[in-house]
């Protein structure tokens, strides 16, 4: 079985939550926040391993706050 070889993007999401979507202008107070990883290539490279098919991903790793996540297990 061939492996299948992604080339994409790989990068964590800032997901914010508040009661209602701001006006324009407004600042609206948020109720939590979370952190995703994700990025197309990080996220179809995923549902292959899913599927149980080999696969690799290439990507660059970015040198901000927080490079280790873009690599963890």
């Amino acid at each position: 079985m061939w492996p299948v070889v992604l080339v994409g993007s790989i990068n964590i999401d800032f997901v914010a939550q508040a009661e209602r979507l701001p006006c324009a202008g407004e600042a609206v107070p948020g109720l939590r926040s979370e952190t995703h990883s994700g990025g197309k290539g990080a996220n179809q490279a995923y549902a292959v391993a899913k599927l149980g098919h080999p696969v690799s991903l290439i990507g660059v790793i970015s040198e901000d706050l927080l490079p280790a996540a873009y690599t963890a297990n």
